[in-house]
């Protein structure tokens, strides 16, 4: 399910954030369902894009959960499944040098 790109994305919002050991923030946007990785120098990845996440209203509005881990992997609450994604990514912008 995950897949990594350079881009210079933009998010309509961010829900959540979370930043791993080496620096890198990781931004969960909930209308787009994706996560955005930015690492220190400003270069953004996205490493995914259309999570099941942000959807319920009712009773109350909730939304999807961030985190990273101590390797970097990045683990997202799906909200509407009442599932955990852990997502792991190739490279980096860093890494890959574009």
């Amino acid at each position: 399910m995950a897949w990594c790109r350079r881009s210079r994305a933009t998010w309509a919002r961010s829900d959540a954030l979370a930043v791993g050991l080496d620096g890198v923030v990781a931004v969960l946007d909930l209308e787009a369902g994706s996560v955005t990785l930015v690492d220190p120098g400003g270069d953004r990845t996205e490493i995914v894009r259309g999570l099941p996440v942000g959807y319920l209203r009712a009773p109350y509005p909730r939304s999807g959960g961030l985190a990273v881990g101590m390797d970097g992997t990045v683990y997202v609450a799906a909200d509407v499944e009442n599932a955990v994604y852990r997502i792991t990514c190739v490279a980096t912008p860093r890494e890959t040098g574009r």
